[in-house]
């Protein structure tokens, strides 16, 4: 975009960027690069801390100008654990220059690299991340669609948790990214509730 003079590289609008970014990612398969998923969240979470934090300061305000920072080691607090005063939002520039964006991605690409390096070596690789062939990829998608078509002639709603119940980590996996690619199609509606719940399937039609 730079290059062809879309964007100013010594002002760029973050979240403009990150809208045009993931209107680009939404005309992509899934079966595309990890990278670009990562770098969409960055995107998407640069945007969402400027955001709030517009909502939150006023315009007159005077705060600190700098890049937000990407910590990809942060954990979900419990609300017990949260206190008014332990809170202390911070403005992000809404602006940055082409160099620090690319810099805080790489930043965040070696975090991400390091966690999965070390997801690796806990992992039986031959089990969970195996990558097969697209032909594999499609048969199983077609054939976990065929059985939630016989599911559904029983029941509306399908759950996620009854209907893996007993597979191993491998064939779950394999079983969720089916569901998740048939979702991206519009083969079929996913709902979950709250996060880190059962997920509902419905057929879309």
């Amino acid at each position: 975009m730079a290059k062809r003079g879309e964007i100013d590289p010594w002002n760029i609008d973050v979240v403009e960027l990150a809208d045009k970014f993931l209107k680009k990612v939404e005309e992509l398969d899934l079966r595309f690069s990890a990278r670009v998923l990562l770098y969409a969240a960055i995107l998407v979470r640069m945007k969402a801390e400027i955001l709030v934090s517009e909502a939150i300061f006023d315009e007159d305000e005077e705060v600190e100008e700098e890049l937000p920072e990407i910590d990809l080691n942060f954990e979900l607090p419990t609300e017990e654990s949260i206190t008014i005063s332990e809170i202390k939002p911070r403005k992000p520039r809404r602006y940055t220059t082409l160099q620090e964006l690319i810099r805080e991605l790489r930043k965040a690409e070696m975090l991400e690299v390091k966690k999965r390096k070390r997801r690796i070596v806990k992992a039986k690789a031959e089990d969970v991340w195996e990558v097969p062939h697209e032909e594999d990829i499609e048969e199983t998608i077609n054939r976990v669609y065929e059985e939630l078509i016989r599911e559904f002639r029983l029941r509306p709603v399908i759950s996620f948790l009854k209907l893996t119940k007993g597979f191993d980590l491998s064939r779950l996996i394999s079983y969720y990214l089916s569901i998740l690619h048939l979702a991206y199609r519009r083969e079929i509606e996913l709902v979950q509730e709250k996060f880190y719940e059962d997920i509902k399937i419905k057929p879309l039609s």
